[in-house]
């Protein structure tokens, strides 16, 4: 058996706050067996990442391995993305909220002694 590793049927995950008389959720895919980390130093190293492709294909067939890329450039890589992310998904409410404003309360009332609109 590896190292960590469960033979058998998925276990079952149960959350300690789920409602009365709801379904537990079950783990349906299956244990990962290994997870690597590939720092982003090794970028800057000449060889260093076709010695960790290497080792990875030494694994035998079946066994399940996850690549987690980390630090330096594949960091840089992900800030950049969020902070594009973060700035697409933040401005479309902002410009929705004055229609959702007017389509939830109605139009403002003119504050203006002469009705001005």
């Amino acid at each position: 058996m590896p190292r960590g590793g469960r033979r058998g049927p998925a276990p079952r995950v149960r959350h300690a706050g789920r409602a009365r008389g709801s379904r537990a959720m079950t783990v349906t895919s299956p244990a990962v067996h290994t997870v690597v980390k590939v720092g982003g130093g090794l970028l800057g190293r000449a060889g260093a990442l076709d010695l960790v492709v290497e080792a990875l294909t030494a694994f035998r067939t079946g066994r399940r391995v996850v690549v987690l890329p980390g630090g330096g450039p594949f960091a840089d890589a992900v800030r950049q993305m969020f902070k594009r992310i973060s700035t697409h998904t933040h401005s479309p409410p902002a410009f929705q909220a004055p229609r959702w404003w007017t389509t939830r309360w109605g139009s403002p009332r003119p504050s203006r002694p002469d009705g001005f609109r």
